[in-house]
C-alpha cells in the first residue's frame, strides 16, 4: 500500500462515514460487481477466492525497483479463503445481488482488517490456516529481474532483426485487435466461434 493509496482510502471513507483501515484500504465494489455478475449469469463463476497477503521482517516493497534494490520482506504469508456464490446468496432473497454482493466484500474487509491486525501484533491466529515455513531462495529473487529483462531484451531484438518473428507479431496483434475490438472481447470470439 502506497501512501497515497492510503489517503484516497481515508478520504472515501471519510465521505461515506466508514472507518478508517490501517492495514487495507475500503473496497471498490462497483468493478468487482460487474465482473461477477457477467461471469455468474454465464455460470462461469461458482466461488470466490479470498486471498490475504501480510508481510513480516524488512521492507515491503512498493515499486519494481525496490525489487531490483533486494529491499524486500523476509517472509510472504499467504491467507487463503474459498466461498461458495451460493452460500453468499442463500437466505437472502430480498435484496438485489449486487447489493448482497457489496455487503459482503464490505464484512470480508473487517475481517481482513482484523486478522492483519492479530497479524502484524503476532497474536495467536485461528487454527484453520495451515503454515508452510518454506524459505525464499536469494538467488532465484535476484534471478527473476535478471531473467525477465534479458527475455525481453531478446525478444525485442528478435523482432527488430528477424522477419519470421516480426510476421508472427503481426498476426498475433492482428488477431488480438480483431477479437477485442471487432468481436468485443476473447470470451464473445470463442463463443461465437463454437457455434
Amino acid at each position: 500500500m502506497s501512501q497515497d493509496s492510503i489517503q484516497k482510502s481515508n478520504k472515501f471513507a471519510d465521505e461515506k462515514n466508514l472507518p478508517r483501515y490501517e492495514y487495507v484500504i475500503h473496497p471498490r465494489v462497483t468493478g468487482f460487481n460487474h465482473i461477477f455478475k457477467r461471469m455468474y449469469s454465464n455460470e462461469q463463476i461458482d466461488c470466490i477466492h479470498d486471498v490475504t497477503v501480510g508481510y513480516r521482517g524488512g521492507k515491503m516493497p512498493e515499486r519494481e525497483t525496490d525489487f531490483l534494490a533486494g529491499n524486500m520482506p523476509k517472509e510472504i504469508h499467504f491467507y487463503i479463503d474459498k466461498f461458495s456464490c451460493e452460500k453468499i446468496f442463500e437466505d437472502k432473497n430480498d435484496k438485489p445481488k449486487s447489493e448482497i454482493l457489496e455487503e459482503w466484500i464490505c464484512e470480508r474487509w473487517k475481517q481482513k482488517e482484523e486478522f492483519l491486525k492479530k497479524f502484524y501484533n503476532q497474536e495467536q491466529l485461528e487454527n484453520n490456516y495451515e503454515t508452510n515455513a518454506s524459505t525464499i531462495n536469494k538467488f532465484y529473487l535476484t534471478m527473476y529481474p535478471i531473467f525477465w529483462f534479458f527475455s525481453l531484451s531478446l525478444i525485442f531484438l528478435l523482432t527488430y532483426y528477424n522477419l519470421f518473428v516480426r510476421s508472427f507479431l503481426f498476426i498475433a496483434l492482428s488477431f488480438y485487435f480483431y477479437q477485442q475490438f471487432i468481436s468485443n472481447n476473447i470470451d464473445n470470439f470463442i463463443i461465437n466461434s463454437l457455434k
